[in-house]
């Protein structure tokens, strides 16, 4: 066990189960892994049936300590001060590292200058690279600005930068910051895969599971099976989970007859209970995205990629960012490089051209792809360097 201890700031709600949580335990596990002391400080509330222990509580054989903020805006003003106070309670010293991981300036700026005076080395975790045209106000939103400042201004302040993609790394790398690329890891071991529970049949089950108001082009999506011909989209039913009808046809406004043509191709699940999310995840096939190509996707690593090929989920998308670059076409994903409704269309019929026996390989090779390319133990020795690499 190295003598130094790892403590990892995150503005993010520990153990929560979002992608923010979800990036924190892994990283978290992975230098657990690489023999460090690693102790999560998040900004979240602990559950009411966890139990402590010698001050702590234990999430996934990490220990961590919450701020148990409740108040939105207190936590936006007073977050990085809280966490300065609490890293003092918790004794941290010169000789251990502390591990960032957020984009609000105002929780970044405070515990970063608190190191910064104690000579205690920091790494922050970029997982985003925010544009004006993400925001209500554009330049002008308090939000944007934030996000902004802490991009541009505080991380390459920090000793190190954990970039999520080659894009946010090469930034930083013009700006001559010590940066390191980690895209989005997991726990493969964690998550059950069992092919046998796909349903094999003639009919292909595609799934939605994100936020289709937010990086992914969903109405390119679907107008892409609108294309299919009607026997062809008998034979797909594509899943969305996380949202409803309603509110999905009010964000397509005047595209949103595009559902009317698809009729009963298109299922929504809404929000589901844990156990069903996942005996849907061990049903379906594949996982359906297609992203437009601007500097927000580049820059940006899908979350729930890896985590549903883990249960042997096939990705078809287009080549935008980092993702594909871990993928072969054909053998664990279907790709394609435009995001048009016609290149959607042409990537579902080379689905519904293939054999059972081919879809199996396929779910088979997606799982291998993920225990071997994304799997937090996988990077724990990378990650090891990089923080011993920190000057």
């Amino acid at each position: 066990m190295s003598d130094k201890k790892i403590y990892v700031c995150a503005s993010a709600h520990f153990p929560h189960g979002d992608a923010g949580a979800n990036r924190i335990q892994y990283i978290a596990q992975a230098l657990k892994q690489a023999s460090y002391e690693v102790i999560v400080l998040s900004c979240g509330q602990t559950p009411k049936n966890a139990k402590s222990e010698n001050g702590y509580y234990y999430h996934a054989g990490l220990p961590y300590r919450n701020l148990e903020l409740k108040d939105a805006r207190k936590e936006k003003l007073l977050s990085g001060y809280l966490m300065v106070s609490l890293l003092k309670k918790c004794g941290v010293k010169q000789g251990d590292i502390v591990y960032l991981y957020g984009s609000n300036s105002l929780y970044i700026a405070p515990i970063l200058k608190f190191c910064k005076k104690r000579n205690i080395k920091t790494v922050i975790d970029v997982v985003e690279w925010h544009q004006p045209f993400q925001y209500p106000k554009g330049e002008k939103d308090i939000r944007y600005r934030s996000a902004n400042k802490t991009f541009a201004k505080w991380a390459p302040l920090c000793d190190g930068i954990v970039s999520i993609s080659d894009c946010i790394a090469e930034y930083y790398r013009s700006k001559k910051c010590n940066t390191k690329v980690f895209p989005v890891i997991i726990d493969a071991a964690g998550i059950p895969f069992d092919p046998s529970k796909k349903e094999n049949t003639d009919i292909v089950h595609l799934i939605y599971p994100g936020n289709p108001m937010y990086k992914d082009d969903i109405g390119v999506m679907l107008k892409g099976l609108a294309k299919l011909t009607e026997d062809e989209k008998q034979h797909v039913r594509f899943h969305m989970t996380g949202v409803k009808e309603e509110k999905l046809r009010a964000f397509l406004a005047d595209e949103q007859t595009v559902l009317d043509q698809l009729g009963d191709t298109v299922l929504f699940h809404g929000w589901m209970e844990y156990d069903e999310l996942i005996n849907l995840y061990q049903r379906v096939d594949y996982l359906y995205m297609s992203r437009p190509d601007n500097l927000v996707t580049r820059a940006n690593f899908p979350s729930k990629l890896p985590e549903l090929m883990a249960y042997g989920i096939v990705p078809i998308g287009n080549r935008v960012g980092d993702y594909y670059r871990y993928l072969t076409d054909g053998k664990d994903a279907v790709l394609f490089d435009e995001n048009t409704p016609e290149a959607c269309a042409e990537a579902i019929r080379r689905v519904l051209a293939m054999s059972v026996e081919e879809r199996q390989t396929m779910c088979v090779e997606a799982r291998n792809t993920v225990c071997n390319q994304f799997d937090y133990s996988k990077w724990a020795e990378r990650l090891k360097e990089f923080m011993e690499s920190t000057k």
